[in-house]
């Protein structure tokens, strides 16, 4: 290259460059492309952000407590725990029952228990806890958001030292019940929160 006049260096490099804008332009035309059509493809935006958006909905066999369920995936039953949200405990056998954890279980209890449920991995969340349960996001036929009604409610609270996607969001919403004196934050219901 040192051994070509200045003008063809000059003309390659342009060439060059030319060509690599060219196909730059391509590539991110593609990817914009793909990233809007994907939903109506079927395809899925990475492992971590997994969605049945498809439309998949699966069948909540039971809620064992306030945060945790269970649904039937092809004949095989699956242990959810929601992610972002703890309800107080109902069923440890080591530990006392929850302020408020009763009805935590009472009300997932109605807005799950033989319904369907959309089902989600997080996109920034771990995907199994150490019980071996998954940790989802859990959406109800209309498009609500379990975890989220149930911190807005006053029935969870958030779980602070983990990572998920909406835990910004999820803290302002338990701060808006604890203000307003929702569920487990209501002074007369749980007088030691």
């Amino acid at each position: 290259m040192k051994n070509l006049p200045v003008n063809y260096r000059n003309e390659l490099f342009r060439l060059f460059m030319r060509k690599r804008y060219g196909e730059l332009t391509i590539l991110i035309v593609l990817m914009v492309a793909l990233y809007w059509a994907a939903p109506y493809l079927g395809a899925q935006q990475g492992e971590a952000n997994i969605a049945t958006s498809n439309g998949d909905f699966y069948q909540v066999i039971r809620v064992v407590d306030g945060d945790t369920f269970v649904y039937d995936k092809n004949g095989q039953d699956i242990t959810v725990r929601m992610v972002g949200i703890d309800t107080p405990e109902t069923v440890d056998p080591r530990r006392p029952v929850g302020c408020f954890g009763k009805e935590a279980s009472a009300e997932s209890k109605k807005l799950m228990e033989g319904q369907k449920v959309r089902i989600e991995k997080d996109a920034l969340g771990d995907t199994i806890d150490k019980y071996q349960r998954e940790l989802r996001n859990v959406y109800l036929a209309d498009g609500t958001m379990v975890n989220q009604l149930l911190i807005a409610e006053g029935y969870a609270t958030v779980t602070r030292g983990y990572q998920f996607s909406q835990k910004e969001n999820f803290i302002k919403l338990e701060d808006k019940a604890r203000i307003e004196g929702k569920g487990l934050w209501n002074e007369q219901t749980c007088p030691n929160k």
